[in-house]
């Protein structure tokens, strides 16, 4: 009795010989990345056996063990293979953490103190650990401010990080956040929210989320120096401004805060001033978290990483004091 062929096997399953055919020349393209798994996955086996041996992983340390767990042989051994295996100091592993919030969230707790500091220099906290931190209970969305050191003056701009496409809502929260900010490092908030268009000439669209967060700041903030929509000639240009639009809030004011209408304008904003000129750029700076947690740009350099880490022992002194009160 003949052997049917894998071949035969598939096209008696009805698939046909051109599928089986491109099947196997699929597979032998990734022949090298599956070989590559397969080394991987040799070696991690063979360092968590390794470790294993190491700690002395022994029979006793399968035996069930009831009540709070002290003395446990099997879990200490495992906590300590586990460390380890990833090269830490120790290790904590409990089926009580039931997801990885949990476990951001505990570690967090357990070594954050009063008046200390988190920085992260690889980048932004991913979601869940923005979840884990919190926004502070009188906003509800957090952001990021760039501070530029030109020789035209100091500006700060917003969102530089975050909010992708903010709505009106998000962009009421990023101006009162660049308020508080700007204040932070002792300076009184002259802010233009800019757009493509000028007071409403646009009624569709960006601009009209902009202009109804203006009209929101302006109501409930009336001593605030704030206004737009406006574009950015006009925000930085306080002659022509003046002469343009003589109503507008910041007549005879040199404006040093922008927030922009989303995020690729913002962020492509203060990178090409870094790139293109002398202008020294600090940030990013968190707006509205709810713990002084900092965090850098990937591939920042050493200047970057220094002056977010003064701004975040600043940040964590001025949090505890105001916790002290």
């Amino acid at each position: 009795m003949n052997t049917p062929t894998t071949e035969t096997i598939y096209e008696q399953l009805g698939i046909s010989k051109e599928v089986w055919a491109f099947g196997q020349k699929t597979e032998e393209k990734l022949k090298e990345r599956f070989e590559e798994f397969d080394r991987n996955a040799e070696y991690n086996q063979l360092k968590v056996i390794h470790a294993m041996q190491e700690n002395r992983v022994s029979e006793g340390c399968f035996n069930y063990v009831s009540g709070y767990g002290y003395n446990d042989q099997g879990r200490d051994t495992l906590e300590d293979v586990y460390a380890s295996v990833f090269h830490t100091e120790a290790a904590l592993v409990r089926p009580q953490i039931t997801c990885g919030t949990h476990a951001l969230a505990l570690a967090l707790a357990a070594n954050l103190r009063p008046g200390d500091t988190l920085l992260s220099p690889v980048g932004k906290p991913y979601d869940t650990l923005e979840e884990v931190i919190g926004i502070r209970p009188e906003y509800n969305h957090f952001g990021t401010m760039h501070i530029l050191n030109s020789k035209k003056g100091t500006y700060f701009i917003a969102d530089t990080l975050i909010n992708r496409h903010p709505d009106t809502d998000t962009l009421i929260d990023i101006a009162k956040l660049s308020v508080k900010a700007v204040r932070f490092f002792n300076q009184e908030p002259v802010m233009a929210m800019l757009s493509y268009s000028n007071f409403g000439s646009d009624t569709e669209g960006s601009p009209a989320k902009v202009h109804e967060a203006i009209n929101y700041m302006h109501n409930e903030y009336p001593e605030l120096a704030i206004d737009g929509e406006m574009q950015v000639k006009f925000a930085l240009n306080n002659a022509l401004r003046d002469e343009k639009y003589p109503f507008t809030r910041l007549k005879g004011k040199e404006v040093n805060t922008l927030v922009f209408p989303n995020l690729s304008s913002a962020n492509a904003t203060y990178q090409l001033i870094q790139n293109m000129s002398e202008t020294e750029v600090i940030g990013p700076i968190q707006m509205g978290l709810n713990k002084p947690i900092h965090f850098t740009d990937i591939e920042s350099s050493v200047r970057d990483i220094v002056n977010i880490t003064a701004i975040a022992c600043i940040d964590a002194i001025v949090d505890k004091k105001k916790k002290q009160c």
